[in-house]
């Protein structure tokens, strides 16, 4: 990208990234300057966030889909796609997604077991145990 004024030429290279997926559903016009980098990162981060949160609740062999997930979208496609690296602030906007997703998940795990105990404490006592 550049830009002349009078006799002053500012020029800026973005490289493309196969994250700005983002920049399709916005409501605005997305300027491609260097706020490109915090959006994609936002971007990036809150879909991360989501998918560890549920992948956290479904543990076992649900815990694998974020770093393969991550793995093809930020290493396999652009590779095969034939676009640069993702920019270390998607890989890093990513590490941030996973650990507040992770730490909601483990937040949201921890009230549903509170939860069930204080549901078993509240069970009706049946007639035999009333009678005893």
């Amino acid at each position: 990208m550049s830009s002349r004024d009078g006799p002053r030429l500012a020029a800026f290279r973005l490289p493309l990234s196969a994250s700005w997926g983002w920049s399709l559903v916005t409501p605005w016009a997305a300027g491609y300057g260097r706020e490109m980098y915090l959006l994609t990162a936002l971007w990036v981060a809150g879909l991360v966030a989501v998918l560890a949160y549920w992948s956290g609740l479904a543990g076992g062999a649900g815990l694998l889909v974020v770093p393969v997930t991550l793995a093809g979208l930020l290493g396999i496609v652009p590779y095969g796609a034939g676009f640069p690296p993702a920019h270390w602030s998607e890989w890093v906007a990513a590490l941030v997604g996973i650990l507040l997703g992770s730490v909601a998940a483990a937040g949201a795990s921890q009230k549903r077991g509170r939860m069930a105990i204080a549901a078993q404490e509240a069970e009706p006592t049946t007639l035999v145990e009333a009678a005893s």
